[in-house]
């Protein structure tokens, strides 16, 4: 048996299971008309976007520390923006590396994380709040 084929094909079938899950339970942003319905709907409130693909191995490993933090990050809304799927969307924000993380207020830009740093984007959401 080869080891590293299998591990190799056991890894997809697991991140694709994961992507299935992850897509049910965080909101997928597909449309330019999604994205900015969903950054303008509540004044002041703070939204975290989070552009990923499923080739991208850092995406995968902060994927679920994003889902934590939107749960310990309650009063912010969070999503997903798949590059693959919507890249007219990251194209108009100017997203050239992955995983790059949005913050918006009021419908306006206002900081931007790029990589897989937790910590960073941690602090960056705790002082956008």
């Amino acid at each position: 048996m080869n080891y590293r084929h299998f591990s190799t094909k056991l890894t997809k079938t697991l991140f694709k299971h994961y992507s299935q899950v992850t897509e049910l339970t965080m909101k997928a942003l597909d449309t330019k008309d999604e994205f900015n319905t969903f950054i303008n709907s509540d004044a002041g409130k703070l939204f975290v976007i989070d552009f990923w693909a499923e080739w991208c191995g850092p995406c995968r490993i902060i994927g679920p520390k994003f889902e934590e933090m939107s749960k310990e990050f309650s009063d912010a809304s969070f999503a997903k923006v798949n590059v693959d799927d919507a890249d007219e969307i990251s194209e108009d924000h100017g997203v050239s590396a992955l995983p790059t993380f949005l913050l918006f207020k009021n419908g306006k830009k206002i900081a931007e994380v790029i990589g897989a740093s937790e910590e960073k984007l941690r602090e960056t959401i705790k002082s956008n709040m």
